[in-house]
């Protein structure tokens, strides 16, 4: 409810209220007058009770579709003093841009529980990223992160779950696009950690699952692609000294793609 159903529906209890007096007059010809009125004011109280209704019934379905959003982040933190002084922090520097036509979503939870919904009619996105560091524990162990992306779609939506407590869950979700064409190139590396991942398409329908098993810190996430009428390839490989993934997608017309991961 908004402000204006609450407002009927309050006026509408301050009549019924007002309507159920008892009568206080012995003169039955006054009593008969004081009837008749209580009685009009009950159909108003009524009239107010039905139009809180309507007005709550059109907010719903109003609310169905929002209007869209334009939003352009830019960040930007050198942390020079950290790096001068050895200190293992990172510099950033990033960029973002979205916009979008119409939104829903919807969302439900209870304890161990939660699903929610989202759709989005002509989704676009650039974003742009690099962080670096120069040392770590005060010794030289240079990483540097890379990251370029770039989609639009007519129609995106994302259905995800969750089942379980912060220490063993079980998760799921699922996306999907209509008319999508996409652009993506990330990449990071470390004495310890190489990570390449990159990608370019186009497709009527594309669509992504994945599912995540954790039990105790050790995770394991399973993730499949599958495109219809689209053009695209997609490849990527991670490895760090607790963490290992590979992936890849090739596809003309159809295509079907996976990524493993395993942490621990």
């Amino acid at each position: 409810m908004n402000g204006d159903s609450i407002a009927c529906q309050n006026l509408s209890l301050e009549y019924k209220a007002l309507a159920s007096r008892p009568l206080s007059s012995k003169d039955p010809t006054i009593n008969e007058r004081q009837y008749r009125i209580a009685k009009e004011i009950m159909d108003i109280a009524n009239y107010l009770s039905k139009s809180a209704s309507l007005i709550e019934s059109c907010e719903h379905k109003q609310s169905a579709w929002k209007p869209g959003k334009v939003n352009l982040i830019k960040y930007t933190n050198l942390n020079l003093v950290s790096q001068l002084t050895k200190q293992s922090r990172y510099s950033y520097g990033s960029i973002r841009y979205t916009k979008s036509f119409k939104e829903w979503n919807k969302n439900y939870t209870k304890p161990y529980f939660h699903v929610g919904a989202n759709a989005t009619l002509l989704d676009g996105e650039i974003k742009s990223s690099i962080s670096a560091r120069i040392w770590k524990n005060k010794k030289f162990d240079p990483r540097i992160v890379l990251n370029a992306e770039s989609s639009l779609a007519l129609l995106s939506s994302t259905v995800n779950a969750r089942i379980g407590n912060s220490k063993v869950y079980a998760s799921a979700r699922a996306t999907g696009q209509v008319g999508v064409a996409y652009a993506t190139c990330k990449a990071a590396f470390s004495r310890k950690e190489q990570s390449f991942e990159a990608g370019v398409g186009v497709a009527a329908l594309r669509g992504e699952t994945r599912c995540v098993l954790n039990i105790l810190g050790a995770k394991v996430t399973l993730t499949a692609q599958g495109s219809v009428g689209s053009a695209e390839a997609n490849f990527s490989y991670h490895f760090s000294s607790r963490e290992w993934e590979i992936g890849s997608k090739l596809g003309f017309i159809a295509g079907l793609g996976f990524k493993i991961n395993v942490s621990y």
